[in-house]
């Protein structure tokens, strides 16, 4: 199959007209090729198109960049901001999806070991400040994670228990520790169940602490006694 005449055929046919329907943009260079955002760069395409287009690119140039951008458009079919309605066959999944794999391995990621600038580091933390995650989302987490996930299942003994308990008192945590732990907590909302294992232990704790001071002011009545 001649991918490159397609390729061009589609382009070209894409110059020549106007989409009143979904349509999404495409650079006619891709960017990883050199290609800009300049207007003469850029057609817009049907959802298929684009799909059809990438498919081509990668089959004509086989970069991993390509490769990685038609996987993008292999799993990335439908999102808030695209409606995408082409379906991709298990056999085309499997192939694109195995040359990945491939290309994958060894390979560390590029942002690994590069550290975020403060202004990264400030954008993210108000991106998700206050963001609830929904049941879905924890669960996806938690599959996603599956036997990689240490404390999955697990629960801590009470000797465990002890020895955190132990470890953290008396630790002065800085002013800067305090604020970020105070603008992860703003918005946020617990669960009816948390809720009641908050309120169950606030109440433990005051127990404990009127058992200690009616202990203590025995012992110093007592004392003065003597």
């Amino acid at each position: 199959m001649n991918y490159k005449k397609i390729h061009d055929q589609l382009i070209e046919r894409a110059r020549n007209r106007k989409l009143d329907c979904y349509k999404e943009r495409h650079h006619v260079i891709p960017k990883c090729m050199g290609g800009t955002n300049n207007i003469d760069n850029l057609v817009e395409l049907t959802a298929r198109e684009h799909f059809l287009i990438h498919k081509m690119l990668y089959e004509i140039y086989k970069t991993d960049k390509l490769l990685y951008a038609y996987w993008r458009m292999t799993v990335q079919r439908k999102s808030s901001t695209t409606k995408r309605d082409y379906h991709i066959s298990s056999r085309e999944y499997e192939r694109i999806r195995i040359e990945v794999s491939k290309c994958k391995k060894g390979i560390p990621s590029k942002y690994k070991g590069i550290p975020r600038s403060e202004e990264t580091k400030k954008k993210i933390s108000i991106k998700l400040t206050g963001r609830v995650k929904t049941e879905q989302e924890k669960k996806n987490i938690s599959n996603a994670r599956g036997d990689h996930a240490p404390f999955k299942g697990r629960h801590h003994s009470v000797k465990s228990k002890e020895v955190m308990s132990k470890k953290a008192k008396g630790r002065k945590l800085s002013k800067e520790t305090k604020e970020k732990i105070r603008l992860s907590k703003l918005g946020k909302q617990h669960t009816e169940e948390t809720k009641k294992k908050i309120s169950a232990t606030l109440k433990k704790k005051q127990k404990n602490n009127k058992e200690f001071y009616a202990k203590n002011t025995v012992t110093e009545t007592s004392e003065g006694r003597q």
